[in-house]
Order: structure tokens, then C-alpha cells, then sequence
């Protein structure tokens, strides 16, 4: 029994040794991996001849400098967001504007199906009558019989209609008539016109039959900004009958040729295939249109002018072309023109024109203290201190100064030559006897000083 008892203890001695022997090894194995760590980062601070190096190069590439200019697309993206393109906005006013009210009949207008016919005869017979077109372009009377006004005129619709009815009415055409006649337009007809290219909206439209180009696209919805302003075409059975600048419309007020537009015409928008972006100091900055063989000057004159504020000095930023070379790409140089000179340097294709601005500057006197107008006043060359005390209210009035001491005042003067400002002393009592001290002059940012 005792025995028993003697071999169970010791296999429980055993198991209670192992489990503790084996946590004990790992515990030193994790120190001893610890220990062999920290040993190795302490050798590497302690090596200098090599890791002394290594750190050198890490901190050169932390520290390395970038060589190659920013650019950031973002600057181009709100230049082309802040400014906007010359002329597009006149066309946008598509259901504001009636142009045909109270306007009379052109008298290039031609007749066609859908007019309304007003005929009043008046004098000896008295008649009046409407009449609508029909689709063969005859109108229809049950005394005259038909009659056929396709592509007539007003005026010689008139004449026509007064030739027929006067065989009814024969006191139309005596030497000496009796009888008068009169034509007008009451209800008109819509004519279609297909406007094409680069408009808002493209495709067939009807339109006011007394319509020129102008009208005509503003009805249409206008142009796209990818659309010529410079070269809108008028296109008539097939042949190009008129080309249209709108710049000197917009600009000058020059109207185009009143070519009034008609029924199956195409008007054509083009591509616009140059753009001229100018900014800085214009009265109108944006995005314009050119022409071969127009000038800087002319771009400016578009854009309004320059500001009162502009230098003559104006930056160019030019594309330049490429080269007859396959590897060769499109770089930009930029230069410097006088403004005399722009009358003179042609204008390319993706030039941005800058015009400079005067820089500001201070150029003013003061005085303070006891005078009746303290304050700032504009320095011009040649002033002299009895000038700034005449636009400080001067020293006329015998009760305000005797509220003044006379005996010292100052001039306070920046010097250039020190951080210090150099004082004058000025006894008012000598300008008001006319002694001579008024008549110092004055330098830029003088201060003026009269004590109470």
C-alpha cells in the first residue's frame, strides 16, 4: 500500500515538473530572442564606419529636392471655368425677343402657301377682302377668278391684282382713277429652315418668315461654343450665298447684309478652328475668335481695351508649331511685346495675352495733430509744406489758431540710410510771417505734425 501510494506521488511530481520545466523554457527563449534583438540594434548605432553611411543616404533621399516644375492642371481648369467665350450669349435669348412685332413687310419679301392676303378698295367701290395663299400659291375670287401670287412681292403683287380687278372694276387704271387699291400682310406663314453644324440645336426648325441670320439662329437656340462666330454660311439651292462675320456685328455694330432668310435655306455653323485666350488687365477677359491676318491690337479691341490700369507691356504665350520631324512635339514660348507693337505681330492659334498692370503705389503726404482737416493727402512733385497745411485747412482763422502751438512742429521723414526717422523742427510762427519755412519741400510719405 505504501508503496502504491509512494509511486503515484512521484508520477504526479513528474507531471507538475514538466509542465513548469517546459513554460520556463519558453520564457527564456522568448528573453534570449529579446536580449539578441536589442544586442543587434545597439552594435548598429555603435558601428559608424558603415551604418553611419546608410544613414547619411536615408536622410539624402528624405531631404532630396524635386528639380522638376509643379504644374497643376487644376490652375488651367478654373481659367477656363472663370472666363467665358466672346459673342455665344447674344444668340441664349430665344423665347424673350419677338423680333417681327409691329415691324413692316421687307421689301424683299417674297409671297408664298399660308400668307394672309388683306385687299381694300376704296374711293368710287369700296371692298375689302382677305384671302389665304393656298398650297399651289393662288388665292381665289369669285369675280377675278384665280390668281396666281407665288414668289411675288408686296409691290408686285399689287401691281398684278391691280391689272386683274380692274377689268371689273375699271376705275382702278383711268388716267384719272377714281377707285384705289391697297395690299397688306395679315396672318404670315412659318417658312422651315435647317440650321446645321455647331448649334444647340440642330436639325429643321420654323421660323418667322421675316427672318435674317440673326434671328433665325436665335429662334434655333443659338451656337455652340465649338462654332464659328466668323464664318456663318447661307446656303441657297445648293450654292453659298452669303458668309457672315458677327465679330464686327458685336463689336462695331456693323450689321451684316440683311439677307432675309427663306423657305428650304441652310444655315451652316462651322468649326471654330482658332481660339485666343486674354486675361490680366482687359476690360473684357475670355476666349476669342480669330482670322488669318488679324493683329494682336485687334483681339484687344474685341475684348474692349485695355484697363486704365495696364502697362504697354503685354505677355504672349505662344504654341509653337511642329517641326518637320517625327519626334519633335508642340512646346510654348513666352515673350514680351510693347503695345505700339501689337498692331504689328499677327495673332496664332492658341495664343494666351496677357496684358500687364501698373503696379500700385503710395505716394502720400499727412498731417495730424491740431489742425482743422487732419489726414492723408495725394504727394505730387514740387509740394512744398505750406501746401499740405492749406489742404489741412490752413491757418487763416484767428480763434481755431490759437489753439495751436506755434512755437514747434514737426516734420517726421523716413531715412533710407538708417532704421530711424529724421525729425524736422518747424516754428509755425515763421509761416505766418512769411519767413520762408513754408516753403520747404515736401518728400514722398512725409508726416506733418502741429501739437495743440
Amino acid at each position: 500500500m505504501y508503496k502504491i501510494i509512494n509511486f503515484r506521488f512521484a508520477i504526479f511530481s513528474l507531471v507538475v515538473f514538466s509542465k513548469v520545466f517546459s513554460q520556463s523554457m519558453q520564457d527564456m527563449q522568448k528573453m534570449k530572442s529579446e536580449y539578441d534583438k536589442l544586442k543587434k540594434n545597439q552594435m548598429q548605432i555603435n558601428l559608424p564606419n558603415q551604418d553611419i553611411d546608410d544613414i547619411e543616404n536615408q536622410s539624402r533621399e528624405m531631404f532630396k529636392t524635386n528639380i522638376f516644375p509643379y504644374f497643376d492642371q487644376s490652375i488651367e481648369d478654373s481659367l477656363d471655368q472663370r472666363l467665358k467665350h466672346y459673342g455665344y450669349n447674344f444668340f441664349t435669348n430665344r423665347d424673350t425677343i419677338a423680333f417681327w412685332e409691329n415691324l413692316p413687310t421687307p421689301p424683299n419679301y417674297l409671297l408664298g402657301p399660308g400668307d394672309e392676303l388683306v385687299l381694300s378698295l376704296w374711293g368710287e367701290t369700296q371692298l375689302r377682302k382677305n384671302y389665304f395663299i393656298d398650297r399651289d400659291g393662288n388665292i381665289y375670287d369669285e369675280k377675278v377668278g384665280i390668281l396666281n401670287l407665288m414668289g411675288k412681292s408686296i409691290e408686285d403683287a399689287s401691281s398684278y391684282l391691280r391689272d386683274q380687278y380692274s377689268r371689273v372694276y375699271s376705275t382702278l387704271n383711268n388716267p384719272r382713277p377714281s377707285t384705289f387699291l391697297n395690299l397688306s400682310l395679315g396672318k404670315l406663314r412659318s417658312i422651315n429652315v435647317s440650321f446645321v453644324g455647331n448649334v444647340n440645336f440642330p436639325g429643321i426648325h420654323p421660323i418667322h418668315p421675316f427672318s435674317d441670320a440673326i434671328n433665325g439662329l436665335i429662334q434655333a437656340g443659338g451656337i455652340d461654343t465649338t462654332g464659328s462666330l466668323r464664318n456663318i454660311q447661307i446656303k441657297r439651292n445648293d450654292r453659298i450665298i452669303e458668309r457672315i462675320d458677327f465679330y464686327n456685328y458685336l463689336s462695331k455694330g456693323e450689321l451684316p447684309n440683311q439677307i432675309q432668310l427663306r423657305d428650304k435655306d441652310i444655315v451652316i455653323v462651322p468649326n471654330r478652328f482658332s481660339i485666343i485666350t486674354i486675361d490680366s488687365s482687359i476690360m473684357r477677359p475670355g476666349f476669342y475668335e480669330s482670322k488669318n491676318g488679324e493683329k494682336i491690337s485687334d483681339i484687344i479691341y474685341f475684348a474692349g481695351g485695355l484697363k486704365p490700369t495696364s502697362s504697354s507691356i503685354i505677355g504672349i504665350k505662344r504654341v509653337v508649331p511642329i517641326k518637320n520631324n517625327k519626334f519633335s512635339s508642340k512646346t510654348t514660348e513666352n515673350y514680351y511685346i510693347n503695345y505700339t507693337s501689337a498692331k504689328n505681330e499677327s495673332v496664332q492659334n492658341g495664343d494666351i495675352i496677357l496684358p500687364i498692370s501698373i503696379l500700385p503705389t503710395i505716394s502720400q503726404v499727412e498731417i495730424i495733430g491740431q489742425v482743422k482737416r487732419p489726414g492723408s493727402y495725394h504727394y505730387f512733385k514740387g509740394m512744398k509744406l505750406i501746401d499740405l497745411i492749406e489742404l489741412g485747412g490752413g491757418m487763416n482763422d484767428s480763434t481755431f489758431i490759437k489753439s495751436i502751438y506755434l512755437e514747434s512742429a514737426e516734420i517726421v521723414r523716413r531715412d533710407p540710410t538708417t532704421k530711424f526717422e529724421k525729425i524736422i523742427k518747424i516754428n509755425l510762427n515763421n509761416i505766418l510771417n512769411e519767413n520762408g519755412s513754408g516753403d520747404i519741400k515736401l518728400q514722398n510719405l512725409d508726416r506733418f505734425v502741429v501739437r495743440s
